[in-house]
């Protein structure tokens, strides 16, 4: 039953339903909470973790800000806890698209260095992916905001086939920050 509640959870955060995935992700937490639920073999990740990190992603967009914090920390935590090592870079990768949308370059540079290194360590290559690309914009970001923050003009990331390419579908539900901010990085503003 866990595991509808995540697949619901995560379905309607990714089409925009902020409110009802939030609602679907404590449902799945609430029920986790109650006992006795366990996690199958065939499962990816676990789905408890799965509801958290939607729920927190869930209540970013929603402007509970303080409260998604403390969730996506307690999602880490439990990763932690059975050594389930997908389960532990799925929910670095979710910290760090917070982290992105809270635009906290520090902090999406250090979850984006910690899920590199679990993911090479342990042949992740979709988290090792996903990783390059939160770094790589953490560190842009970085560039960005101090001040340091300069575009090469003739090369066109788009078009060369690199890492970036998959960067605005990653963050497409974010209000439309994430496409102007990357609109502006592709126009060197």
């Amino acid at each position: 039953m866990i595991g509808a509640y995540h697949a619901l959870a995560g379905t309607l955060y990714f089409i925009g339903d902020f409110e009802t995935a939030r609602r679907y992700a404590e449902h799945g937490v609430h029920l986790w909470r109650a006992g006795g639920v366990q996690s199958h073999a065939e499962e990816v990740f676990a789905p408890i973790v799965a509801c958290l990190f939607y729920g927190a992603l869930s209540e970013w967009h929603l402007g509970q800000i303080a409260s998604c914090k403390a969730i996506m920390a307690r999602a880490i935590s439990l990763a932690k806890e059975p050594h389930d090592t997908y389960t532990l870079a799925v929910a670095l990768w979710h910290a760090a698209v917070l982290g992105h949308l809270e635009r906290n370059p520090a902090g999406v540079e250090r979850l984006a260095s910690d899920l590199i290194e679990l993911s090479t360590r342990q042949t992740f290559a979709f988290c090792l992916s996903g990783g390059k690309v939160l770094r790589g914009m953490g560190a842009q970001r970085f560039r960005q905001y101090s001040g340091r923050y300069r575009l090469d003009r003739g090369r066109n990331p788009r078009l060369s086939g690199n890492r970036l390419d998959a960067a605005p579908a990653l963050f497409s539900r974010s209000k439309g920050r994430s496409f102007a901010l990357w609109g502006l990085y592709l126009r060197g503003a």
